[in-house]
């Protein structure tokens, strides 16, 4: 996490490599600036659902239809910053 702190904010395109102790070598690719959005949807979603009853999915997904304001409550930090 040191090494985290460390680097300085990429930019979009730009290869990322942490060494990561007993884990080896991690590289990562960061995406073109149009795709971002898409990628961080992509990666999120399937989390955040997973977690719901169908039956608040798809109340869910009215609202969002709807234009309705939605908030999330979790005590799962985690989870919660990956509805944003």
């Amino acid at each position: 996490m040191v090494k985290l702190r460390e680097i300085s904010v990429p930019e979009f395109e730009e290869t990322i490599d942490l060494e990561m102790g007993r884990f080896g070598e991690m590289k990562y690719q960061l995406p073109a600036a149009e795709n971002a959005s898409a990628v961080e949807t992509e990666w999120a979603a399937p989390i955040v659902c997973s977690y719901m009853p169908l039956n608040d999915l798809l109340h869910l997904m009215s609202l969002v239809m709807l234009e309705k304001r939605v908030v999330f409550l979790s005590s799962n930090l985690a989870l919660l910053s990956a509805t944003l």
